[in-house]
This record gives structure tokens, sequence and C-alpha cells, in this order.
């Protein structure tokens, strides 16, 4: 028999009253989608060990990747390395490069380094790799340079950016530190290297990141056809369960995600996101009224939702945790957008 626990009614006390957007369902709205729903939910109390979770924060980007334009005007990401590998003299030229790279012979680097680049001008990688032989040689105007004319050609050379903020740091000069390893940081979400950096260079400046993580102390699995499994955390905070529901309408629900996205141009999963985190929102202030929350994910986003930030946040918090190239397929202004958000919401 296809029940929810309806004792979650007598968790989220609804007002209707309360409403962070019209345009998505209220608590009591989604629950009672379920309850009406063909499809079985059922909801299951478990330890934290007996959750299905994905483990997303080892995914980390390739140095090399750039934009281009193919035959049909159509913009794509490609990597270096596969235009090293279609052009064996290419490829030559830059594995015995890294030979003496690492052999500490860095001006025979820069020569092979300078080769390439004269056969590909565009290569960004290049520039960073001879910036870097300088950084090491402390030749650190030289470095500065050649990072900056990487970054003017490629935008998304996260370790341009990175090795760029290390030469800030350097001259002691903080504040612009603080600027690229942040850039460097979104470009690479899930570096620990660069997040040590990232570190380090804020505290220069007075500064603290604050270590939270969105976490949703619940999972969804679809046992069989038309049977779906909820799991929450009995020690966690009751208001992931609202965000467990919602997220099941939108995986599950049979028209239920076609509905949502009928007349928006956002990203779907950006949808998606805001209107699970605002019923839990909702939830919450139904509940607790002015009591803020003990989840610092749930703090966070009702802060950055009334400040207009709250894609910033689900792209940062959530979707490039889980897929770190998206900041590759969007414009320059909104990863600068999420810098802010860092600085708004994230860095004390």
């Amino acid at each position: 028999m296809k029940k929810i626990i309806f004792l979650l009614i007598l968790i989220f006390v609804f007002h209707s009253a309360f409403l962070y957007s019209q345009e998505y369902h209220t608590p009591e709205q989604i629950l009672l989608l379920l309850s009406k729903s063909n499809v079985t939910y059922t909801i299951e109390s478990v330890d934290s060990d007996d959750l299905e979770k994905t483990e997303t924060e080892s995914k980390l980007v390739q140095h090399g990747i750039y934009l281009f334009k193919d035959k049909d005007g159509h913009i794509l990401l490609n990597n270096y390395d596969n235009d090293y590998a279609s052009d064996q003299d290419l490829l030559e030229d830059l594995q015995k490069a890294e030979k003496y790279f690492f052999k500490g012979y860095y001006e025979d680097a820069r020569g092979l380094y300078k080769e390439i680049l004269e056969k590909m001008p565009q290569n960004s990688q290049m520039m960073t790799f001879i910036g870097q032989s300088y950084g090491i040689e402390k030749e650190y105007d030289k470095a500065e340079k050649w990072y900056k004319k990487a970054i003017g050609t490629n935008y998304l050379d996260y370790m341009a950016h990175w090795f760029l903020a290390d030469i800030y740091y350097i001259k002691e000069k903080y504040k612009k530190a603080s600027d690229e390893i942040l850039i460097a940081h979104v470009l690479n979400r899930n570096n620990p290297r660069i997040i040590d950096k990232m570190n380090v260079i804020l505290k220069s400046n007075n500064l603290k990141y604050q270590d939270w993580k969105f976490d949703p102390g619940c999972s969804i699995s679809e046992e069989s056809e038309g049977k779906i499994s909820l799991k929450y955390d009995k020690n966690e905070e009751p208001e992931w369960m609202m965000y467990m529901l919602c997220k099941a309408l939108w995986a599950y629900e049979p028209g239920y995600k076609e509905s949502m996205l009928e007349n928006t141009r956002e990203l779907s999963r950006i949808v998606e996101e805001k209107e699970c985190l605002t019923a839990m929102a909702m939830g919450h202030k139904n509940k607790n009224e002015d009591e803020p929350s003990k989840i610092e994910a749930l703090k966070v986003f009702m802060k950055s939702l009334e400040n207009g930030n709250a894609s910033e946040y689900i792209l940062y918090e959530i979707i490039m945790k889980e897929n770190p190239l998206l900041p590759y397929m969007i414009e320059q202004k909104k990863i600068n957008d999420i810098v802010k958000y860092l600085l708004q919401f994230r860095i004390e």
C-alpha cells in the first residue's frame, strides 16, 4: 500500500502565508502530490552507514582544457593532450621538455616550450609552463608576465590563476593573490592542493574559508518499477526529509520534472535544487518561526536566496562538486559571480 509517513505533517506545520516563491510547491503541496501518486514511495529512517551515497569530491579537472569552435560554429571543449597525441613531433618535444624540467634544466625546457608555442600560438598550457619555470628560478616578474599571458589567452587555465596567486603571495600582494586563487578554486572545485593554498592566502588577508559541506542526510533509489525507497539519516536534522521528498518527485514522479521546466530557461538542475531547498527552508520556517536552522547548508541557502545568489549557491555547493567541468561551459561573468558568492557567504 502506497503511503507517505504522515508524521511528516506533524514535523512540518504549514502556514499558507509563508512563501519564498510562488513558482515552487509548498511542503504541503509536495506531500499531497506524493500521497496521490500512482508511484509507491516508502520512507525509512536508517543509520548513516546504510545510506547510498556517491562520492563526488574526488573528481578533479585535468590541466590543459580550452574552448574552440568547430566547423559548424559550435563551441566545444578540448584538451591540449589530444593535440599532442595527434602530432608526433609535438609529443616528442613536450616529452623532452618535461625531462629537462624535472631534471632542473629550466632554460632548456623553456626553449622547447617556446618551440611548441611557435607551432601553437594560443597554447596557454605552454605559457603556464614557461611561467612556472621562471617562478622556480625566482624570476617572479617574468613568471607573472607569462601567467598573465596564459590567462589572457585562455581564462579557463586554472593552473595559471593558481601560480599567479603564488607570485602575488610571494610579492605580498595578498588581495590580488586571493582573487586569483579563488578563480583557480572555482575552475577546479575539488582540488585539495588549491584548497590548501587558498586557506594560506586567505589567512594572510585575515580571512577564513568556512569549511562546511552540502551533505543531505538522505538517499533515494528505485527498488523496482513504480517502487521508490527513500532513506534518511535518523541522526540528522528533520529538514532534510522535505528535501528528499521533493527530490523524489523530480526523479520519479511521471511528468513532474517536465511540468516544472515549461516556462523557464534556467538550467533544469538549478530549478530542481531551488525548489527542493526552498521547500526545505519553508518547512523549517513554518516549524521554527524565527529560530535559525542548525544545518549550515540551509542557513546559507536561505541567505543566498534572499540576496539573489541562489543559483551561485547551487552551482558551487552542489553541481560543481559532482561536475567540476561545469565552469568551463558557462560565461566568464558567471565564474566571477561564483567568486563573489564565495566572498559573501563562504569566507569570513
